[in-house]
């Protein structure tokens, strides 16, 4: 594995930036998809309560609603910047090894 390694460091070591940034975005990605259930729970465990008034209700419920929207959101846009850095080095490592 490690022989492997050192035999292709050479033409992923162009693309480090691209790589290490994609994979970070990966894991953001991740993270939003990991969040996006907490917004549902505060609905479900604190607005929807018989004891909180209506006009405090829906001003959380908009709130809560326009957070899942943008964890969504953000979610989708950092998964396809990861995709699109990640899927772009690899075609462009597999152009250098055809090249070579």
């Amino acid at each position: 594995m490690i022989a492997l390694a050192r035999r292709y460091r050479d033409y992923v070591w162009p693309y480090r930036r691209a790589l290490g940034l994609g994979a970070a975005m990966t894991l953001l990605a991740v993270g939003c998809s990991l969040a996006q259930p907490l917004p549902m729970r505060y609905i479900f465990d604190d607005i929807l309560r018989a004891d909180v008034t209506p006009a405090h209700a829906n001003l959380r419920l908009g709130m809560a609603v326009a957070a899942l929207v943008a964890m969504i959101g953000l979610g989708a846009l950092v998964d396809y910047w990861a995709t699109r850095l990640l899927s772009g080095s690899g075609l462009n490592i597999a152009n250098d090894l055809r090249v070579a």
